[in-house]
């Protein structure tokens, strides 16, 4: 799950099997990992997760390994999780 105060959050798909959201990012937001995974795709713009630059074109997963942490920049991104 992502929160904020100054972005815009879509759900796009919800099925019994996974969610699709879709999240424009404008500043800092705390993204919080509330299933196995999350797959993580940047479709427009460039920031960072955490100290690691992110742009479009980029993906990545967030594993149990990663509990919450900071999203910064202006960016859209889409974010795919699996019902456990």
């Amino acid at each position: 799950e992502v929160k904020g105060e100054n972005s815009f959050f879509e759900q796009l798909i919800d099925c019994d099997y996974y969610t699709v959201m879709k999240a424009d990012i404008d500043g800092r937001e705390i993204i919080k990992r509330d299933a196995a995974f999350m797959l993580v795709s940047v479709i427009e713009g460039c920031g960072k997760i955490g100290d690691i630059s992110i742009k479009k074109g980029d993906n990545f997963i967030l594993t149990s390994e990663f509990d919450e942490g900071i999203i910064e920049g202006n960016m859209k991104i889409i974010v795919s999780t699996t019902h456990n």
